[in-house]
Formats: structure tokens, C-alpha cells, sequence
């Protein structure tokens, strides 16, 4: 495994009213005298990748024999503690721009906007949509589209596209659906021509009825034909009576 060269580099900052800011020098290379101000801090950075900053909490007299001062031992110890810091650098380096961006979607996942939609209520006939398409414009689908997709037709000849969730397959997997008036409380999202129904409604003669399925064995609801989600037996078109309009 290559082995990669580490770069690092070392300022003294003395406090603002100094305005100064001075290289460490390499060992072997003598400053002139200096004096730290308390409030000075030594910056270290290593492979342009991570700075870390040590303050000075008191004035301390660095003479021109730098490395036999007390304060050189600390500066000593800091060059030895960034050893260890380009190896960090060469392994977590990718590793970093991973973990920005999983915390900038972190942080703007609660911001992100729910999908608009708007809920309103349609009456008429679900069919398939290919059968539609040819009763009304003449146009004619493949085959294979015969029964492709469902859509609610209104009175007044407009289509409305059905999305296929738990309520929707419910015209495709019970015929009874189909072919009669109905009434669906749909949502439409902001950007779509499809609708997803929400509650599916039979318009009869002596009023209208909420539809579901029901199991009178566990006594729950549920949105399709078929065996019940907990005892497995048959579950039961139901029909509930609305009041109103």
C-alpha cells in the first residue's frame, strides 16, 4: 500500500493589538525572541483537511533556542499528537463528504415540503380507461392495454385516471364496482392528472351507501375483496347508509 507524504503547517497568532502572525519554524531553525501574549493561540493544520487551535493562557518568553523552552515542549507534543492526523485524514477523508451530506439531508429532511394535493369528491362510472378511449375518441390501444389502467367517467365525458393503491385495485378485483354510479372522495396531487381514491361511495335510488369490506369474525374494515388480514376467512361487501347529501 502507497504510502502518502504528510503535509501540515503550524501558525503562532498573537492577539489582535499585536497584528502579527508568525511561521513555527522547522527543528533546527532558531526564531528570534519573541514573546507570547496571554490570548496567543498555535493553529495547527494538517493535509489541508482539519485545523486544530491551541490557546495560550498566560505570557510566555520564547527565546531564540526554542526547542529548550517549557512552552517548546508543548509545541513538541502537539507535532507529535499530528502524526496520527494524516492517517485519519487518508481514511475518513471520503468518509467525510459522505457524512456532510447524510447531515445536510438530515438537516433539511424536516424541512422538505409534504406533496400538495387537492381533495374533492366525483360522481360517475369506473371503466377501463382503453374501453373509454375507444367508445369516446375512437382510439385503439394495444391489446395488452385492454385492462391496463381504470378511470372514473363522469357525466359529462371527462376521464379521470385511477391510481392503483389498496383502494383503487378494489374496481379491479370486485366486479360489482364497476359499471355503476358511483361517488369517490379523491385526492389529486399538484402535478399529476391521476386521482387516488379515498372513500368509494354507491349512488343508488334509495340513497348512498359508504362502501368497504368487512369481517364479522374480527369485527375490522378493509379496503379490498378477499380473505380477512387476520383469520383469513372471507370477508363481506359491506354497506353503510349516509345521511345527506
Amino acid at each position: 500500500m502507497p504510502q502518502s507524504k504528510a503535509t501540515f503547517r503550524c501558525v503562532i497568532r498573537q492577539p489582535a493589538v499585536q497584528g502579527r502572525q508568525t511561521p513555527l519554524p522547522q527543528p533546527g531553525q532558531y526564531p528570534p525572541p519573541n514573546i507570547l501574549e496571554k490570548g496567543s493561540s498555535v493553529s495547527l493544520t494538517v493535509n489541508n483537511c482539519e485545523s486544530r487551535s491551541y490557546s495560550v493562557a498566560r505570557r510566555v518568553r520564547v527565546p531564540g533556542d526554542l526547542f529548550s523552552n517549557k512552552f517548546a515542549i508543548i509545541l513538541a507534543a502537539v507535532f507529535s499528537a499530528s502524526v496520527m492526523f494524516p492517517l485519519l485524514c487518508d481514511f475518513s477523508g471520503a468518509d467525510e463528504v459522505g457524512k456532510k451530506s447524510l447531515t445536510k439531508k438530515a438537516e433539511t429532511a424536516g424541512t422538505v415540503e409534504k406533496p400538495k394535493y387537492t381533495k374533492f369528491s366525483l360522481r360517475g362510472r369506473v371503466v377501463w380507461m382503453a374501453e373509454a378511449l375507444e367508445r369516446r375518441f375512437g382510439i385503439q390501444t394495444v391489446p395488452e392495454a385492454a385492462e391496463r389502467m381504470l378511470a372514473l367517467e363522469t357525466p359529462g365525458g371527462e376521464l379521470h385516471p385511477i391510481i392503483e393503491d389498496l383502494r383503487g385495485r378494489s374496481f379491479r378485483k370486485d366486479e360489482r364496482f364497476q359499471g355503476v354510479d358511483v361517488e369517490l372522495l379523491v385526492r389529486r396531487y399538484e402535478g399529476s392528472p391521476m386521482i387516488r381514491v379515498i372513500r368509494i361511495y354507491a349512488l343508488k335510488k334509495d340513497g348512498k351507501f359508504e362502501l368497504d369490506y368487512w369481517c364479522d369474525i374480527c369485527a375490522i374494515g378493509m379496503y379490498e375483496s378477499g380473505p380477512c388480514d387476520c383469520c383469513q376467512e372471507p370477508n363481506r361487501l359491506r354497506e353503510r347508509r349516509i345521511e345527506g347529501p
